[in-house]
């Protein structure tokens, strides 16, 4: 029976069994941050005409982050 330790707080999640490599660290920021940037970009949300409106086509205009993943995505998902 393979038994791994609760964490000490509350929230109950599982630790590993083993340390995590760096690379594998890595990969799993890198898939919880794709999924944070859609969730952003699908759900940006304006004021016009004193009525708050979600944004249905295209990027969210005059998001700072919207200009960063523009160019992170022209770059071919290199960092420069």
């Amino acid at each position: 029976m393979n038994l791994r330790k609760r964490s000490s707080s509350n929230h109950g999640y599982l630790l590993p069994n083993r340390p995590m490599h760096e690379q594998a660290k890595r990969v799993m920021l890198r898939e919880a941050l794709k999924v944070a940037l859609v969730v952003i970009m699908k759900n940006h949300v304006y004021v016009f005409d004193g009525e708050i409106r979600k944004q249905s086509k295209g990027g969210p205009i005059g998001l700072k982050l919207r200009e960063s993943w523009r160019k992170y995505l022209y770059s071919g998902g290199t960092r420069n």
